[in-house]
């Protein structure tokens, strides 16, 4: 029968590749989730005994890379694979399906063929992506449903012209092709997991089994080998896992960004790079970040690449004179974003001190890390000092007062949070949490970059 890597959602099996590993089900998982247990046959694997316990004593190792729907789903959305655009290439395809079967209904073909075409045509019709999500649920839910993809469908089988939607569609997602699970119609699995992250809870279990590859193999402590072969296909040089790269303003930007997103997101961590300052001695502020940029740019560099800049004058009016035309499609300049709580905040000024908008005026990362490190209370909280006025933009620059003293709390809060990460349930993380979806979501414009490919670029 030979050997498969198997992906499971939930205990059960969504696809699996005989002989191999598939390297684009093995992009959606991270080296950190791999599970390695050794021990017998009996210890492990003690269901494979009931006919046979001669070899119940037998050492084995059981290789899996293990995660939940809700880190899938993330990953997923990084990688273009959004809801609303598995939605828009569901529907596309229903459409050219729809066509082809309307082709072979008017070609020559037996009249029992013809049959299994039109009830799919009439299923086709009506099942829309929402229908397909609306009944995917129970379906996956039935005991002794899934799996059960026939292509050599019974006539008996097929319902009749009058029988239900419900019928109908049931029908079909069961006995359509088995290379697209449920009638998912795409052929690429991620497209039938983005939309599954919709409807199952975030903790479901998804475990991706190469179990079987190394008990094929014949060699013993050969998991830790099989692990770092298919840890290949992790490291960056594919398209899919290519690192987004992140240019920020400044060493405490970088820092205080990245580390938030390890504390947050850390299914997501190793699919950003950010730009070292201290290692690479470079020189902060938003013109060295749009010089960096305009270099990465000219010499076709094809990551990802977003510039994440202060949402104030300063930040505004440099890119409006840096003159960069049309961006390439893998580059964004993103401007930290409107932040509610800084629509009311204290500045100083001539006047003395008051509360005003300083959202594109004044918006520093300092900002963004919670009121409970921008004061002693929300309402006392260090005020913006206006700086200078900008002719061309017509408005002034402000700066967060006490620089210092708000990084040196920031810092603390890292460090707290990292060493007892309950704390990020009491502490402010909501503006932070808006930065980081502001990376997140940067591409979401965009396609996946390697749709439709059966396998990953060189």
């Amino acid at each position: 029968m030979g050997s498969y890597s198997t992906l499971f959602i939930d205990g059960k099996e969504v696809c699996s590749r005989r002989h191999e590993l598939d390297p684009v089900i093995m992009t959606l998982f991270q080296a950190p989730e791999r599970c390695i247990r050794r021990g017998t046959i009996e210890e492990l694997l003690p269901d494979n005994l009931e006919d046979d316990r001669s070899n119940a004593d037998d050492k084995v190792e059981l290789l899996t890379y293990e995660t939940t729907l809700g880190t899938l789903k993330d990953r997923l959305d990084l990688m273009g694979f959004t809801f609303q655009f598995v939605r828009k290439e569901y529907e596309r395809l229903r459409k050219i399906n729809m066509d082809e079967a309307s082709d072979e209904v008017q070609a020559s073909y037996s009249e029992s063929y013809l049959r299994i075409v039109e009830a799919r045509q009439r299923a086709l019709k009506g099942l829309t992506f929402d229908r397909w999500v609306k009944l995917f649920g129970p379906l996956w839910k039935r005991e002794g449903y899934w799996g059960e993809v026939n292509p050599e469908i019974h006539l008996s089988e097929i319902p009749s012209n009058d029988a239900s939607l419900d019928e109908l569609h049931a029908w079909y997602m069961r006995t359509a092709d088995v290379d697209t699970k449920y009638s998912c119609i795409s052929e690429d699995t991620r497209v039938f997991l983005r939309i599954v992250c919709e409807i199952l809870p975030r903790d479901t279990a998804v475990i991706y089994d190469l179990s079987e590859l190394v008990y094929e193999s014949g060699y013993s402590d050969y998991a830790e080998e099989m692990a770092s072969f298919a840890e290949q296909y992790l490291d960056g040089g594919y398209a899919t896992t290519r690192r987004i790269i992140v240019l920020t303003e400044g060493r405490f930007d970088q820092r205080a960004i990245e580390s938030s997103l390890s504390l947050l997101h850390p299914g997501l961590r190793s699919y950003f790079s950010f730009l070292d300052f201290d290692t690479l001695n470079i020189q902060g502020g938003v013109s060295s970040v749009l010089n960096t940029l305009k270099a990465f740019i000219s010499v076709g560099i094809t990551n990802r690449i977003v510039a994440l800049l202060d949402n104030d004058t300063a930040a505004h009016a440099s890119v409006q004179a840096a003159k960069l035309g049309n961006l390439p499609q893998n580059v964004r300049i993103v401007f930290l974003p409107h932040l509610p709580s800084a629509e009311k905040y204290p500045t100083l000024g001539p006047g003395g001190l008051t509360k005003m908008d300083v959202n594109g005026l004044a918006c520093s990362i300092e900002l963004y890390l919670g009121a409970d490190v921008l004061g002693d209370s929300p309402t006392q909280l260090i005020p913006i000092q206006w700086k200078g006025y900008d002719d061309k933009l017509r408005r002034y620059q402000g700066e967060i007062m006490s620089k210092p003293e708000i990084q040196s709390r920031v810092i603390e809060k890292l460090e707290q949070a990292k060493q007892d990460p309950d704390l990020l349930s009491t502490q402010d993380w909501i503006p932070m949490e808006m930065v980081l979806q502001s990376l997140i979501t940067a591409f979401h414009d965009m396609p996946p970059i390697d749709y439709g490919l059966e396998t990953l670029p060189e």
